[in-house]
């Protein structure tokens, strides 16, 4: 899997980082400023990206916290 989606993670972040400032622990909420909006860009640039649609469940930032929540839904997804 390539690591697109941390340079997607860095597009829409509300905070000023780069792809190479993201770890896997940094929650999405309060180390990368994410709000509703930022989290839907993201869902939405992943899907198109990726090719992928989300499942519903995890359309929500509670199931979603942190970076390396993404990774672990794109590797779920994608076997």
């Amino acid at each position: 899997m390539h690591d697109r989606y941390i340079d997607i993670i860095a597009e829409v972040a509300n905070f000023d980082v780069t792809k190479e400032d993201i770890t896997e622990d940094m929650s999405l909420v309060d180390d990368l400023g994410f709000d509703s909006l930022a989290f839907i860009n993201m869902v939405v640039a992943i899907e198109n990206d990726y090719g992928i649609t989300f499942n519903d469940e995890y359309i929500n930032m509670e199931k979603l916290k942190t970076v390396k929540d993404v990774k672990n839904y794109l590797v779920q997804s994608q076997s």
